[in-house]
């Protein structure tokens, strides 16, 4: 028998990206460094992609801590429906619209995680017998093992470099194919409506966080403390240039301590006319829009104790639990107080 025209080939890699959405319609930047459109999260992505890869950087060079592990992928390990975003034109967003454009490079690999030497160490031996004292110094791992061990460890995604930026690109969060359809950005103003900033005070987390913080302070600086506390919950709407109010949200905008209202402290979020959701993980709403002008809202948010960690969400048109569109945590190993 002849042999098949595919002999000898190599099986092409397993698409896990959700089928009939352009991986460019809505995509945020990874977190920090040069600007990189995360196109597909640790989540959607098959841990087969990764086989092979070569991590050849840690960001930011030259730290006690790092962020990012920049690796090359193994030729033919990305699926066609990534591969083929190469050489795309871009646009890309900050919280009031557009501001800057370019073109999508080589795809790289991404592992998303903030550590020292010492804590990554630690936790690798974690489950094993072994003694690591502390002699006051910082352990520096030699910069092979260091890039080789921490990106087994982070939760990686597929990234594209933006090149050729034409434009100030300062603010950037996400970014839309420049051949699809501009999308609706809602820009932040102030909520005029006292009511979405009073039922964030009325909430347990904020009167327990309030009550931690004053114990045991004396007047007038407990005084002193709750007014500070109370003017750093901020209310926003988000509309669009015609004024269509497209949401509301709710954030703590103060100092954050351990105990207190910082790790805690919920984002509250709806969608214009529906009921509020509490979204326990994240601190900061940093861009809403609706990317489709379908009707459905994203909102990009950073997440809770991730180190600049960006999470896109969709908001329920009902108003129910958003869902998670695309997710670039940055995972953390230290003690986050």
């Amino acid at each position: 028998p002849q042999p098949s025209e595919s002999a000898g080939r190599s099986p092409e890699p397993e698409d896990t990206t959700a089928p009939g959405r352009d991986v460019l319609a809505a995509a945020p930047l990874v977190p920090g460094g040069p600007h990189r459109i995360v196109l597909a999260d640790a989540e959607s992505a098959s841990p087969a992609w990764f086989e092979g890869a070569r991590p050849d950087a840690v960001e930011p060079p030259g730290r006690a801590y790092f962020d990012r592990v920049v690796a090359e992928p193994r030729p033919g390990a990305l699926p066609p429906s990534l591969a083929s975003q190469v050489g795309r034109e871009v646009v890309l967003y900050g919280p009031e619209g557009p501001v800057c454009r370019g073109r999508t490079g080589a795809l790289v690999i991404v592992g998303l995680l903030h550590a020292t030497d010492d804590e990554l160490v630690d936790h690798l031996l974690a489950d094993r017998p072994h003694r690591f004292e502390d002699d006051g110094r910082r352990m520096r791992l030699p910069p092979p093992d260091r890039r080789r061990l921490a990106f087994a460890e982070a939760p990686k995604v597929v990234a594209a470099p933006v090149v050729d930026l034409r434009g100030d690109c300062t603010g950037a969060l996400w970014a839309r194919a420049a051949d699809l359809p501009p999308p609706l950005v809602a820009r932040p103003t102030p909520d005029p409506a006292d009511e979405a900033r009073q039922r964030f005070l009325d909430t347990d987390d904020f009167r327990n966080a309030l009550a931690y913080a004053v114990e045991g302070v004396p007047d007038p600086t407990r005084d002193a403390i709750v007014a500070e506390m109370r003017a750093s919950v901020r209310a926003v709407g988000w509309a669009s240039d015609d004024g269509h109010l497209f949401a509301d949200t709710v954030t703590y905008e103060g100092d954050v301590t351990c105990g207190a209202i910082g790790p805690d402290a919920p984002v509250w979020v709806r969608r214009s006319g529906t009921p509020w959701t509490k979204l326990a993980n994240y601190t900061r709403v940093l861009a809403v829009f609706d990317a489709e002008r379908d009707g459905r809202i994203e909102a990009l948010l950073e997440s809770r104790f991730d180190h600049e960690g960006h999470v896109l969400l969709s908001l329920d048109p009902a108003g129910g639990t958003p869902t998670v569109r695309v997710d670039a945590s940055v995972a953390f190993l230290g003690c986050p107080c």
